[in-house]
C-alpha cells in the first residue's frame, strides 16, 4: 500500500493514536484508502482554434474557449453513467497537507485523471450530515451502494463548493468517492469535504495494519527536513525533528531538478535511490554530496514502509556547489561557458546543437534529438521551446545526424502545429507572451528552411507560412516595444523570450534589428536588477523553483556569460543558444549589474500593458530593493513578486513578503505557498524604503496571513529591535518592521519563514544607505516607529532621509504630504545614478 501525499504542513497532521480518528463540524475529511489513479489520453477531435491572440498580454488565466479535449469531456459527461468505484483500494492517503486532498499535477498532452477513495464512518448518532465538497473537476459521493452526491462543476482551476447533506443511519457505513478531472496542462486537481453540521463522525481506514506504529510514521514524516534551506558545500543531510519509539527505514528517491518546460533531462533517467535508517537515538541521516548533485532546486522523495504501507513526501531544497567562474571579454566568456556545457553533457536540445556545431559526441546528441523529437512529434506542451533549438542545429549541425534521424527530423518541423490556424486535439498553450514568440519564430524559421515545402498541418508552403509568421511576429514587437513585457524580470521565462529572441537575431535577417533592441532591452533590466551576480528583483511570474535556487537559474546562467561572474551549467538552454550567437548587450547593462563606489542607482519604468506593472528599483553595492506599484491592489494575484530585496555579499541573502496561495509545501498553485501573491497588496518604495499593505477580507480566501521568506543561514547577523528585524549580509542592512508578531514557521523551512496573522497587515521595509554606520542605520530606524491604522488601512513610517512617507489603500504614496504619483508611464528604464534626474537608459550608454 502506499500514500501519494507529496507534502506535508506539519500544523494541520492530526495526531491520533490509531487509524480511526474523530470529525467533528469544522474539520475536513482527510485520511482515505485510495486506489491507483486511472489515466486516459483524452484528446478529442482536432480542429483549427479562434486566433483570438490580440497581442495585449496580461498575466493569468486567459480566455482559451473550449479545446477540443474538454468539448470531448461534455459529450462524456452526458453519456456515462457513473458507477461506484471498485478499487481495489491498495493505497493511503494519510491526509499531511491539511484540510484539501490534492494530487495537482502538469500533464503535457490532455488527459482524464480518475482517483477513487473510501473511509469506513460510524457517526455518533443518526441524522443528516451536512458537507462542503470543494473541487475544480467532478465528485461523486457513494453511502455504502447508494449515490448521495454528486458535485461535478468540471471548471479548469476555477474551484467551486457545493454544500450537501448525507443521512446517517446508526452503525458503521462505507463512504466512497470518485475524484474526476481533464488535465490541460498545468491542473489544480483536487477536493475538500468539510463536515459543517451534523453528528460527529468516528472516521477508520481498513488497511490491517497497526494503526498506531502507522500514525506514529505519519508524524515522524511530517516531521522530516533537510538541515539547511541551501547547501553549498559537505553533505546534504535528513533531520527528523520526532522523535521515533523504534527504527524507521526510509527510502530516499533523488534528488532530481524540478522540471523547467520543455525537454532539459533524459526522460529514460531513473533517480537513485537509497535508505536513511532513524532510530529513538539517531535522528540524522546523510542524503548526497554537494559537489555529486545536480544544481539548484532539487526534489527529494520520502517513503516510509509500515507493514507494506508506504508514507511518501517530497521535500525541495537548493544545491549550490563550486561555480565555475567566467572572466575576460565576451567572446571569451561564451567560449569558457560553451566549454563548460559541452564537457558537462546536459540532456537537452541547446546543448544538442551546440555539441553538433562543434562537431561532438555524435550519439549524445542522437539521444537528444530523438527524445525531443517525441515530443515534437505527439504535440506536446511546452514544445515550441524545444524546436527553435532543434531548427539551429538543422540549420549548422545537421551532418553530425544519422540519415534516419535526419528524415524524421526533417518530417518533424514539417508536420508541426505551429500556431491556433492549424487544426489540433493538443494543450500546446500559445497565448501567453513567451509562447507567441516562440511559436512565431519557430514557424518563420521552419518555413525559411523549407520555402518551398509543404507543411500538411497548415497546408500551405513554407514561404507562406514564414511570410504569415512575420507579420505576427511584427505585432509582437510593435508590443512589446509599447508595452514592455508583462512577464518582466522572470527568472522563468527571459530565459525563453531568450530562446525566440537569440533564434530570430541568427536566423532571421529581416527581423535582426527588432530581435536586438528587445534583447537590448531585457539585458538592461536584468543588469538593472542584478546584485552580486544574481538576477532578482520583481517578477511577473515567478516560481519557487528560481526564488528558491538564487543564481543557479538559465537566466543567472545568461547573466554570468553577459556580465561576468559565476556560472553553473546545468541551466544550459538559453546560454547556449547565447554562446552560439552573435549577439552583444550593450555596455551600459554591464555597469548597471555591478555598480561601485558609494552611490546608488535608482530606475523606474513600467512594463505590461496598460502600465500594469510599475517598477520601482533602488541599489547599491551592498543589496537592492525591488517594488512593484499599483498593481491590481485588492484583486486575485496569480504569480506576481511584488517586493524582492537581493544582497550582494551572499548569493541566498534575498527576501521577500507575499500572501500564500496554498499550505503545500511545493504545490502546484498559482499562486503557491511562496511565490505569487492571492490577494495583492499596496506597494510604494521611496528610495530604499517600501511600504506595504495587506487587506486579506475577501471571499476567495481563508488564509488570513502574509508571510517574510528570509533564510536565516544566508545572512551574517539578525537583530530583533520592538517590531523591527534586521538582517546583515556583509556590509549592508535591511530592516523590516511587521504591524503584528512574525510567527516562525517549522519543518522545512524553519528559521526561514516567519508569519504574521492577521486579516489586514502592513509591512515596512528599509535598507542602509552607503553612506550610514551601522549604528546610524539602527537609530534612523528605531527613531520613529511606522504606524499603522487597520481601519483606514493607512500605514506612515520614516524614509531614508527622514520624508514622513505615507500610503493608504488605493491611494498614492505621499511624501511630506505630497501626492507622489508613479511616472515615468514609460516601458522604457529610466535611470538615475545617486540623487540625479531619471532619464532613459541609453542616454547612460558610453
Amino acid at each position: 500500500m502506499v500514500s501519494e501525499s507529496v507534502s506535508v504542513n506539519m500544523d494541520q497532521f492530526h495526531d491520533t493514536p490509531s487509524l480511526a480518528h474523530r470529525i467533528v463540524p469544522g474539520q475536513a475529511l482527510t485520511r482515505w484508502e485510495m486506489s491507483e489513479p486511472e489515466e486516459i489520453h483524452f484528446p478529442g477531435q482536432p480542429r483549427p482554434m479562434p486566433d483570438k491572440v490580440n497581442y495585449c498580454f496580461i498575466n493569468g488565466w486567459v480566455d482559451t474557449g473550449d479545446l477540443p479535449c474538454r468539448e470531448a469531456l461534455y459529450g462524456y459527461l452526458a453519456r456515462r453513467q457513473v458507477d461506484i468505484p471498485k478499487g481495489p483500494f491498495d493505497k493511503v492517503h494519510w491526509g499531511l497537507d491539511g484540510d484539501e486532498v490534492d494530487y495537482s499535477a502538469f500533464k503535457h498532452r490532455p488527459t482524464l485523471v480518475r482517483r477513487s477513495f473510501r473511509c469506513r464512518v460510524v457517526a455518533d448518532r443518526a441524522g443528516p450530515a451536512t458537507f462542503r465538497i470543494t473541487t475544480c473537476g467532478g465528485v461523486n459521493i457513494w453511502l455504502n451502494e447508494d449515490r448521495v452526491a454528486s458535485f461535478e462543476p468540471f471548471r479548469r482551476n476555477a474551484p467551486e463548493s457545493s454544500d450537501v447533506v448525507i443521512d446517517f443511519p446508526e452503525g458503521k457505513h462505507t463512504l466512497t468517492l470518485l475524484l474526476e478531472d481533464l488535465h490541460e496542462r498545468d491542473t489544480v486537481f483536487f477536493f475538500s469535504l468539510k463536515h459543517l453540521s451534523g453528528p460527529s463522525l468516528e472516521v477508520s481506514l481498513d488497511v490491517g495494519v497497526d494503526g498506531r506504529k502507522l500514525a506514529e510514521a505519519g508524524k515522524f514524516l511530517a516531521g522530516l527536513r533537510t538541515d539547511t534551506v541551501f547547501s553549498s558545500r559537505g553533505r546534504v543531510r535528513l533531520i527528523a525533528d520526532t522523535v521515533p519509539s523504534s527504527k524507521i527505514d526510509v527510502e530516499v528517491s533523488g534528488p532530481t531538478a524540478f522540471p523547467r518546460g520543455g525537454l532539459n533531462s533524459d526522460p529514460s533517467a531513473t533517480p537513485e535511490t537509497r535508505h536513511a535508517t532513524f532510530r529513538p537515538d539517531e535522528l540524522v541521516a546523510d542524503l548526497f554530496e554537494v559537489g555529486e548533485a545536480p544544481v539548484g532546486c532539487l526534489a527529494v522523495d520520502l517513503t516510509a514502509v509500515i507493514d507494506g504501507i508506504r508514507l511518501s513526501r517530497r521535500l525541495g531544497m537548493t544545491n549550490l556547489p563550486e561555480p565555475f567562474r567566467l572572466a575576460g571579454s565576451l567572446s571569451e566568456r561564451k567560449a569558457q561557458a560553451a566549454q563548460i556545457m559541452t564537457s558537462a553533457r546536459g540532456f537537452e536540445p541547446s546543448v544538442a546543437a551546440l555539441l553538433a556545431i562543434r562537431n561532438e559526441d555524435a550519439p549524445l546528441v542522437s539521444r537528444i534529438v530523438e527524445a525531443t523529437l517525441a515530443t515534437i512529434e505527439q504535440r506536446y506542451d511546452c514544445s515550441d521551446f524545444s524546436i527553435l533549438p532543434l531548427l539551429r542545429l538543422w540549420r549548422d549541425g545537421a551532418g553530425q545526424l544519422p540519415s534516419g534521424l535526419r528524415d524524421r527530423l526533417r518530417a518533424g518541423f514539417l508536420g508541426y502545429r505551429y500556431w491556433l490556424d492549424a487544426p489540433g486535439n493538443d494543450v500546446m498553450w500559445f497565448w501567453s507572451e513567451n509562447h507567441v514568440l516562440c511559436f512565431h519564430a519557430a514557424q518563420l524559421i521552419a518555413g525559411d528552411l523549407f520555402p518551398d515545402e509543404i507543411f500538411p498541418a497548415h497546408g500551405k508552403r513554407g514561404s507562406e507560412l514564414a511570410a504569415e509568421a512575420e507579420s505576427r511576429l511584427n505585432r509582437w514587437f510593435d508590443a512589446i516595444d509599447e508595452d514592455g513585457l508583462c512577464e518582466w524580470n522572470s527568472a522563468a521565462y527571459y530565459p525563453i523570450d531568450f530562446l525566440g529572441l537569440f533564434s530570430l537575431h541568427d536566423m532571421a535577417p529581416t527581423l535582426r534589428g527588432r530581435a536586438s533592441a528587445v534583447l537590448d532591452r531585457i539585458f538592461v533590466m536584468t543588469g538593472l536588477h542584478s546584485t552580486g551576480g544574481v538576477p532578482a528583483g520583481t517578477q511577473g511570474r515567478a516560481y519557487e523553483k528560481e526564488l528558491l535556487a538564487g543564481p543557479v537559474t538559465e537566466l543567472g546562467s545568461v547573466a554570468a556569460i553577459a556580465f561576468g561572474g559565476d556560472f553553473w551549467t546545468g541551466h544550459d538552454r538559453a546560454a547556449a543558444l547565447f554562446c552560439l550567437s552573435a549577439y552583444e548587450p550593450p555596455a551600459e547593462a554591464a555597469r548597471f549589474a555591478a555598480p561601485s563606489g558609494d552611490g546608488a542607482i535608482s530606475a523606474r519604468y513600467t512594463q505590461g500593458y496598460g502600465h500594469a506593472g510599475k517598477l520601482t528599483l533602488w541599489k547599491s553595492s551592498e543589496a537592492q530593493l525591488s517594488t512593484v506599484t499599483d498593481l491590481r491592489t485588492g484583486e486575485k494575484g496569480h504569480q506576481a513578486h511584488v517586493l524582492d530585496v537581493q544582497f550582494a555579499a551572499h548569493p541566498m541573502a534575498r527576501f521577500w513578503i507575499n500572501h500564500p496561495g496554498e499550505l503545500k509545501v511545493w504545490g502546484e498553485r498559482r499562486p503557491s505557498l511562496l511565490a505569487g501573491n492571492h490577494v495583492m497588496p499596496a506597494v510604494a518604495q521611496h528610495g530604499p524604503t517600501a511600504l506595504a499593505i495587506y487587506d486579506l477580507r475577501r471571499d476567495w480566501t481563508d488564509l488570513f496571513m502574509t508571510q517574510l521568506f528570509a533564510p536565516a543561514q544566508a545572512f551574517d547577523d539578525i537583530e530583533q529591535h520592538q517590531n523591527w528585524l534586521l538582517f546583515r549580509s556583509g556590509s549592508g542592512w535591511a530592516g523590516i518592521w511587521c504591524s503584528h508578531e512574525l510567527s516562525p514557521v517549522g519543518g522545512l523551512y524553519q528559521g526561514a519563514l516567519r508569519r504574521a496573522h492577521a486579516q489586514c497587515s502592513a509591512w515596512v521595509v528599509s535598507l542602509s544607505r552607503p553612506d550610514e554606520t551601522d549604528e546610524q542605520f539602527r537609530n534612523r530606524l528605531m527613531s520613529r516607529q511606522p504606524e499603522f491604522d487597520p481601519q483606514r488601512l493607512n500605514l506612515s513610517a520614516r524614509g531614508a532621509k527622514d520624508e514622513f512617507l505615507s500610503l493608504t489603500l488605493g491611494d498614492p504614496l505621499r511624501v511630506d504630504g505630497d501626492v507622489r504619483v508613479f511616472a515615468p508611464l514609460s516601458s522604457v528604464p529610466h535611470v538615475a545614478y545617486d540623487d540625479a534626474p531619471l532619464k532613459p537608459w541609453k542616454l547612460h550608454d558610453a
